[in-house]
C-alpha cells in the first residue's frame, strides 16, 4: 500500500511540473472536452475484420477557466461484430479496457466496455476507483451548509491547504446516438451516473466542477452539431460545432447549463510518424450558473495520441 501511494504522488508531482509555465494545475479537465468527437464518423467504414486488435490512447488536457489539468489514458482490445456492407453494421465492435485519469489532485482507474451494435448508436459502461490525494484544496468539503464553491471559495481552500484526501467510487453508463450526412456530424451523449464518496458532507468534486452529496446519481447529456472541414478528412480535418450541456444532481439539487462552440483538429499523418495526433477544446458559457452568476466562462484544451 505504501510504495501504491509513492507511486501516485510521484506521477502527480511529475504532471504538475509538466505544465507549471503554462498554468497552474488546481482541479481535473471536465468531460465538455472529447477529442473523437467526429472522428469514429469520419474514417472510412472498416470491415470487421479490420477492426479490431490493441490499442492505447493518451491525452493531456488543460482547463484555464476554471484553472484545471488531467492526463489521461485508454487501453483496451477491440473486436469486429459483423462482416458486412450495410452501412449500419460495418465498422461495428466490441470494446474493453482499461482508462485511467491523473491529475496533481486525483487520481482515477478502472475498467470499460463499449458497444457499437450499428453505426449510429454507441454504448458504454465504466467503473472507476478515486483516490484524492488532499492536494490544491481538493477534494473541497465546505463546512458548513452554504454549498459554496464558487471560484472564490475553491482558490480559497487551495491556499489555505484545506483539501480532504479520500476515496471513492463511480459507475457511468453512457448512450450515443451519432450520425453523419455529408460533411455534417451529430452526437447526443448522454451519461447516467452514480458516485459514493467516503465523506461526511457534500463536496465540489473538480472532475465535472459540480456539487455533489456523498452518495449521488447525476445525468449528463451534451448534443453536439459540427460540419468538417478539408479536402480528405479520411486523412485530416477541422470540425467545428456548436455544444450544449445540461447536468442535473438528485440529491444535491444542482442543475448547470453550458453552451459553446467545439473544435476538433486531427493532424495529418505525416506530422507524427508514431501516432495518430488530434487537438480539441470546447469554449463557452455556463449559464445561470448555481453560485457563479448568469454567466461563467470556461474553456479547454487537449491534445491527444493514439499510439496503435
Amino acid at each position: 500500500m505504501t510504495s501504491t501511494r509513492s507511486w501516485i504522488y510521484v506521477c502527480a508531482a511529475l504532471c504538475a511540473g509538466l505544465v507549471t509555465p503554462i498554468v497552474s494545475a488546481e482541479e481535473l479537465v471536465e468531460e465538455s472536452i472529447d477529442e473523437e468527437f467526429g472522428e469514429a464518423l469520419v474514417e472510412e467504414e472498416p470491415a470487421a475484420a479490420e477492426v479490431g486488435g490493441f490499442h492505447l490512447q493518451s491525452s493531456l488536457a488543460i482547463r484555464p477557466f476554471p484553472i484545471g489539468l488531467a492526463l489521461r489514458t485508454q487501453g483496451g482490445f477491440k473486436k469486429g461484430l459483423f462482416e458486412s456492407d450495410s452501412p449500419l453494421l460495418s465498422g461495428t465492435y466490441i470494446d474493453g479496457g482499461i482508462s485511467t485519469s491523473l491529475s496533481p489532485a486525483a487520481f482515477w482507474a478502472g475498467p470499460y466496455l463499449e458497444l457499437l451494435p450499428v453505426a449510429v448508436l454507441k454504448l458504454k459502461v465504466s467503473a472507476n476507483f478515486m483516490t484524492y490525494f488532499g492536494t490544491w484544496g481538493y477534494l473541497y468539503v465546505p463546512g458548513d451548509a452554504a454549498q459554496d464553491w464558487s471560484l472564490d471559495a475553491l482558490s480559497a481552500s487551495a491556499d489555505q491547504g484545506l483539501g480532504q484526501s479520500t476515496t471513492g467510487m463511480m459507475v457511468e453508463a453512457e448512450t450515443t446516438p451519432q450520425m453523419k450526412v455529408g460533411r455534417v456530424v451529430f452526437q447526443a451523449p448522454t451519461t447516467f451516473g452514480w458516485m459514493k464518496m467516503d465523506v461526511a458532507n457534500n463536496y465540489y468534486e473538480p472532475i465535472y466542477d459540480l456539487f455533489f452529496a456523498p452518495e449521488d446519481t447525476y445525468w449528463v447529456t451534451r448534443p453536439t452539431l459540427g460540419y468538417l472541414f478539408g479536402e480528405n478528412p479520411a486523412e485530416s480535418f477541422v470540425l467545428l460545432g456548436v455544444r450544449w450541456e445540461h447536468t442535473s444532481i438528485a440529491n444535491s439539487g444542482v442543475v448547470r447549463d453550458t453552451v459553446g462552440l467545439l473544435f476538433n483538429w486531427k493532424l495529418p499523418s505525416s506530422y507524427l510518424s508514431w501516432g495518430d495526433a488530434s487537438i480539441s477544446g470546447f469554449g463557452g458559457m455556463h449559464i445561470d450558473h448555481p453560485n457563479r452568476g448568469e454567466l461563467s466562462p470556461y474553456l479547454g484544451i487537449q491534445a491527444g495520441v493514439k499510439l496503435f
